[in-house]
């Protein structure tokens, strides 16, 4: 059986970050939700996700600066992220993303590219 990952999901919807959470848990990942960057940043202080799920729409700091910002830090440059919208992301706001899904998505998608950018070795 494979390891479970680390994935912290951001997502300031609850019933989409509850829908998130509950597939990729049931799948054996641990999950952790924030609900807005600043929220994500205090999450990623003490822990080291092995997945990032990134809403683009998020109050306070979007998804597309805290994905500039992640992408900028030596610490978070190589975390995969998936970058999640209702809305059609520009080339310039996907910069740094692993991969992209338009909401509405079927979640077996979500769980089909978190395995894909599984990776190799876990940092601790």
């Amino acid at each position: 059986m494979t390891e479970g990952l680390r994935i912290l999901t951001i997502e300031d919807d609850a019933p989409t970050a509850a829908a998130f959470r509950d597939a990729l848990a049931e799948s054996g990942h641990e999950v952790r939700i924030a609900s807005d960057g600043r929220k994500a940043l205090a999450e990623l202080a003490g822990w080291r996700p092995d997945v990032i799920v990134l809403d683009l729409l998020l109050p306070a700091v979007s998804g597309h600066t805290l994905l500039r910002y992640l992408r900028e830090l030596p610490e978070y440059r190589q975390i995969p992220v998936v970058v999640v919208s209702g809305a059609l992301p520009t080339l310039q706001q996907l910069d740094g993303a692993n991969a992209v899904l338009r909401k509405p998505f079927d979640i077996r998608e979500l769980l089909t590219l978190v395995e894909r950018l599984r990776p190799r070795t876990r940092p601790n």
